[in-house]
């Protein structure tokens, strides 16, 4: 099992040029590996392995007697191999040291301070981890759930287009499978924005990262109970959801609310500056698989369910009522129309990808995508009117919908079934899809390339912009489209939302 089931980009310009390193003293070393043999029982397991019954006084005699002639005559092999090797002086040396303790392992920062290495060959490369180590401002990072076997870990990739590069730049071990990535900015005890994402999992709580820090050990905080750390001094009102948090959605606007789905039908909007939760929503029957904010207007919630149901939710109303539409099969993705506000899309297990205006109760377009669930559903921020779809059958396809849906391009990748497929902010057409191909679980591709490869959409479409129209990079949304659009920079000034929110 080899798979990666979320991704989430974070936009240029956002994460420390250099990253924080977590530095542990040796008290808090010791902590740490005690609280872990508390949580894991590993040091009682091992105990009593040791542990071994006594024998009765009959047997300890019978055991002795049997053993002399052989002890004899071992006795004798055991002096000559010991003078032959002079182990009788082997350790006198570190008789006394503990070697098994962490803290008593002594590093140089630089190997040319120990004097036992003699080669410093490999300098060149450690100047060139240095300068991997550092972000540039044209820089994305790309945060990666990975499950390996039983292993799951956060990768976080730097990917720069101009200079074709990719590469970890650190990974951070999660407790429980990811289901859910969520890149955030809002930390309630800094005034400026931060680096942050927010991770559902098997578990019923929510974990937020710093992803400045390189080589953190545990959460910055969580929703669903106490924090660990103690400068945030916050306690959660609420127990949260009861099952695992599969979906998430962060209010850009308003910065401190998030919005998470989880397996139990629920619906959480979550406070970030109390780490409190501010409406439980329980409208839906089944699983929560999808969730979006409006990028226009911060108070409509998108959601999508196992049950079918599409539920488009007032977050300003008094009550829990939602407008709803009902299509066949599991709902996996639930998309807003950048370019036509009263707008959404929605995708299902059965390969269908749906078209829905907010004014009309029936659906406005619907179309057989692809032959297995559509697991990945995306738009371009800059470029008018481009949809990708991902599915398990391993394709992507690349659709205009300025009408209907209008198939531009479909390929074949070689990352197996297609989990996620996620279009970078701020990097053109560039997107990255995750899949379970053991050897390629991660593909990050311009797929402006692919369709300027083939000729006949370009000659179709090149000579109306409407249709398609390749964007120069760096071109913002609303310096493309007419219609009013929004700034995705986040307010200066914390919003505080509890009154508005709040029933």
């Amino acid at each position: 099992m080899n798979f990666v089931p979320c991704v989430a980009w974070v936009p240029k310009g956002v994460a420390k040029s250099c990253p924080d390193k977590v530095q542990l003293s040796p008290e808090e070393l010791k902590n740490l590996i005690r609280e872990t043999k508390e949580m894991t029982g590993v040091e009682n397991d091992f105990e009593d392995d040791l542990e071994e019954e006594p024998q009765s006084a009959s047997e300890d005699e019978n055991d002795s007697s049997s053993n002399t002639k052989d002890d004899t005559n071992e006795t004798k092999d055991e002096e000559d191999f010991e003078a032959r090797y002079n182990l009788d002086t082997y350790d006198d040396e570190d008789d006394n040291k503990s070697f098994l303790n962490i803290a008593d392992v002594a590093v140089y920062v630089d190997n040319k301070d120990d004097k036992y290495i003699t080669e410093h060959d490999e300098d060149d490369d450690d100047e060139e981890e240095e300068k991997d180590f550092l972000i540039k401002d044209n820089d994305n990072l790309l945060v990666v759930g990975h499950v390996e076997e039983s292993s799951s870990v956060m990768e976080v990739y730097v990917y720069n287009k101009d200079d074709d590069v990719l590469y970890v730049h650190h990974d951070i071990v999660l407790p429980s499978y990811p289901l859910a990535l969520e890149w955030l900015d809002f930390h309630p005890s800094e005034e400026s924005p931060g680096n942050y994402v927010a991770v559902g999992d098997m578990s019923p709580v929510i974990q937020i990262w710093d992803l400045d820090i390189v080589d953190v050990l545990e959460p910055e905080y969580c929703l669903g109970e106490k924090s660990k750390k103690k400068k945030t001094n916050r306690k959660s009102k609420l127990k949260g959801h009861k099952d695992a948090v599969i979906s998430l959605s962060w209010n850009k606007h308003l910065r401190n609310i998030l919005a998470s789905g989880s397996a139990d039908s629920s619906i959480i909007l979550w406070d970030l500056q109390d780490g409190t939760s501010l409406k439980k929503l329980n409208f839906h029957s089944g699983k929560v698989q999808a969730l979006q904010w409006h990028p226009f207007e911060c108070q409509f919630l998108l959601s999508g369910c196992t049950d079918g149901l599409i539920s488009v939710y007032d977050c300003q109303a008094n009550n829990e009522e939602s407008k709803t539409w009902k299509v066949d099969g599991e709902i996996e993705r639930v998309l807003w129309n950048l370019f036509d506000s009263l707008k959404f899309f929605c995708s299902t297990d059965l390969g269908f990808i749906h078209s829905i205006n907010m004014k009309n109760t029936e659906i406005e377009h619907s179309i057989k995508a692809h032959n297995e669930g559509v697991t990945g559903l995306d738009m371009s921020q800059e470029c008018n009117n481009i949809l990708i779809t991902t599915s398990m059958d391993g394709t992507l396809k690349v659709w205009n919908i300025e009408n209907e849906f209008t198939l531009l391009k479909s390929l074949k990748l070689k990352v197996g079934s297609i989990y996620t497929a996620r279009f970078s902010p701020d990097s053109g057409l560039t997107i990255a899809i995750g899949g379970n191909n053991t050897s390629n679980h991660l593909k990050v591709m311009d797929i402006a390339e692919k369709l300027n490869d083939d000729k006949s959409n370009i000659d179709e479409k090149a000579s109306e912009p409407s249709k398609f129209k390749k964007i120069k990079q760096g071109t913002r949304v609303n310096e493309i489209n007419t219609q009013p659009t929004f700034s995705r920079s986040p307010p200066k000034k914390k919003v505080k939302v509890a009154k508005k929110f709040n029933n």
